[in-house]
């Protein structure tokens, strides 16, 4: 049985291992996701007041440039909006040549009707010279903003990260609305963390019966595993 992402301080995960022990049985314990997340304050001056001096210099000398230059605008979508602006989001996240999005698509446009009136879904946008540069679709749920999801146009400028404009202005807005987390949710990725403040782990839970099968495939990872650990 594989329980993949419990929460590493999970009440959960404390009583089944010590279960486990007392039974003489077996579980195989490894590191599972990271979530980066931001605990935000409760001003707009707090919350760039504690950025790095270079986080927050670059982050303003970007944004008077796109405020100057391409004519920028940053917009957010909401409850009944959010359908329409589905369309134009994934437009601009369907750009990726790797990806086929049609399948989340469809999933998304479900949850939404299913939501009914809760704002369980928010989409921030970011155009320069009235066109669709960024964007980011977020989750809310028990007072927690998580992106889902971010879609950028990488020809945009090559000396500016559209993105990470438009996740501080994101970050920058979710201060305003009260809410006192913002989830990047799993990943390792570089932009992340020059906001992140702190962060989730979890664990992932391998157990094992005393049967032929699991032990044979415990045996096989154990040979995989010191594989590994020679060649490097």
């Amino acid at each position: 049985m594989l329980l993949r992402d419990i929460p590493a301080d999970s009440l959960f995960l404390f009583y089944f291992l010590n279960k486990i022990e007392e039974e003489g049985k077996y579980a195989e314990v490894y590191k599972g996701s990271f979530c980066p997340t931001v605990s935000l304050p409760r001003t707009e001056k707090d919350f760039f007041s504690g950025l790095s001096s270079n986080r927050r210099e670059q982050f303003r000398r970007h944004l008077r440039i796109l405020e100057r230059e391409a004519d920028m605008k940053y917009s957010i979508f909401r409850s009944r909006d959010v359908e329409d602006s589905l369309n134009v989001f994934f437009d601009l996240y369907e750009k990726k040549k790797t990806y086929d999005g049609e399948q989340l698509f469809s999933f998304l446009k479900k949850f939404i009707s299913r939501s009914g009136e809760k704002d369980r879904l928010q989409i921030d946008m970011l155009t320069c010279h009235g066109k669709n540069v960024a964007g980011l679709l977020h989750l809310k749920y028990r007072g927690i903003l998580s992106m889902y999801l971010m879609a950028v146009d990488k020809t945009f400028n090559s000396k500016i990260s559209v993105g990470n404009i438009l996740v501080g202005l994101s970050l920058k807005q979710t201060v305003n609305q009260g809410i006192p987390i913002y989830d990047f949710l799993k990943g390792a990725e570089d932009y992340k963390f020059h906001w992140a403040n702190a962060g989730r782990s979890s664990i992932n839970i391998f157990y094992y019966q005393k049967k032929v099968m699991p032990l044979l495939l415990a045996m096989s990872k154990f040979v995989k595993y010191s594989a590994k650990i020679i060649l490097r």
